[in-house]
């Protein structure tokens, strides 16, 4: 047995939290599984998952491990799809991060049309407001909102978005409507957690402290507080991007349509390489291009 397809096996087990799991991926018997990895580990005289409990558990070292695995398996990986690209022929997986506060619906739709054009490449999407490592996390693209301060990425901007303040018909007519930011401070406010939403929050109040957020209700997941808006729970800053659909069909009403917070960018972010491989210039290129089409 190769080391290689010893690598496979630890990764995959790492992947899954579980050595069944493994087995079934890699269409193995658990005790073959449990085999690959005690030769593993015997051969490189350290431990690399705990095995000593009902869940299973990757050690210190193992961790450590496992980034370098993965590494080595996608670089054999991207050698074998620059031989099939010389052919002429786009194949391969694209692995991406997207974070919640991008609409999903108009997510996935960029996807299905990139996919459609060229069905030879398939996408790895993982949904994740986390700002991974493009490289220790096997990722390709991550679209995130705001530039980051990151040498090591190329920040491909797509869009703009802007916060706006939101609220429904239900709760207009229930308690009235605010025509001053001064007025907000006697209303239900939703507060969102995530993309420093909140701050901006705070910044629209003249009066410095005068919002407590531990007087309103919070949520750290957009689709859920555009959601809470809908219903009639208060008054809450969303992204406009978000809200889009919602506005458009009058289910949520924009408090201060005059009113233009500073805009935010949406980002396609990639590492820096000497080259890239020709499915990722073509996914880059097409993105740029298309993604205005689904938000």
């Amino acid at each position: 047995m190769s080391k290689f397809e010893q690598y496979q096996t630890f990764v995959t087990i790492v992947e899954l939290g579980s050595l069944a799991k493994a087995a079934n991926v890699l269409n193995l018997s658990p005790s073959a599984v449990s085999k690959q990895l005690t030769g593993l580990e015997e051969q490189l005289d350290v431990q690399l998952v705990d095995r000593s409990t009902r869940s299973l558990s990757v050690t210190h070292s193992g961790k450590k491990f496992y980034s370098e695995c993965k590494a080595i398996i996608r670089q054999i990986a991207q050698a074998e799809d620059r031989l099939k690209e010389d052919e002429g022929t786009l194949v391969g997986k694209i692995c991406l991060s997207c974070p919640r506060v991008i609409p999903q619906s108009g997510f996935v739709s960029l996807m299905k049309s990139f996919t459609s054009n060229f069905e030879g490449i398939k996408i790895d999407l993982s949904i994740s407001d986390d700002i991974e490592d493009l490289i220790g996390g096997n990722i390709d693209f991550a679209f995130r909102i705001g530039k980051l301060q990151n040498s090591n990425l190329h920040a491909v901007p797509l869009l703009e978005t802007r916060p706006v303040l939101l609220t429904s018909k239900e709760y207009i007519d229930r308690y009235g409507r605010p025509t001053t930011l001064f007025e907000l401070r006697q209303h239900r406010l939703i507060v969102p957690t995530y993309l420093n939403l909140s701050e901006k929050m705070k910044a629209l109040f003249p009066l410095e402290g005068a919002l407590d957020l531990q007087e309103h209700t919070t949520t750290n997941d957009a689709q859920v507080l555009l959601e809470m808006i809908k219903q009639g729970f208060g008054i809450a800053v969303m992204l406009d991007l978000i809200a889009k659909q919602s506005l458009e069909s009058r289910e949520v009403i924009n408090l201060f349509p005059n009113m233009q917070l500073p805009k935010t960018t949406v980002y396609l972010l990639y590492h820096k390489q000497i080259r890239l491989p020709e499915r990722l210039v073509v996914f880059k290129d097409y993105i740029k291009e298309h993604i205005t089409e689904f938000f």
